[in-house]
């Protein structure tokens, strides 16, 4: 997928608005996403392994609105589905599929980022 596809134009652009080339505002944005997302992978990871709903519910729920805030949209709906599978109170074993979706939009919308903040700093 494009960046046109997995990142918020309008989300990304209010971003833009905050931030000036002497700031670095938008790449420390960037940098919080980035380390902060990979922690609530390794959490959801945690408590699908663990069968822990409640756990999956809290890292889901977390990286939703983290990556809703930095326009990555595709990666906060599947962020919320998986929310939703934690509130049920059960984890389906296809969860684990739905985890490697996760890593592999995180790396897509991280890279569509990077590409973005770079590009408008030009």
């Amino acid at each position: 997928m494009g960046a046109e596809q997995l990142i918020d134009p309008k989300t990304f652009t209010q971003l833009q608005e905050l931030d000036s080339p002497s700031s670095g505002f938008l790449q420390h944005l960037y940098d919080m996403f980035t380390n902060q997302g990979e922690k609530l992978i390794n959490e959801i990871t945690e408590a699908i392994a663990e069968n822990n709903p409640a756990k999956l519910q809290q890292a889901a729920h977390t990286f939703k609105g983290a990556s809703l805030n930095m326009g990555a949209t595709v990666l906060g709906h599947l962020c919320l589905k998986l929310e939703q599978l934690g509130k049920s109170g059960s984890i389906p074993p296809d969860t684990a599929s739905l985890r490697q979706q996760l890593v592999k939009l995180f790396d897509e919308s991280k890279e569509a980022l990077h590409l973005l903040i770079h590009d408008g700093n030009k």
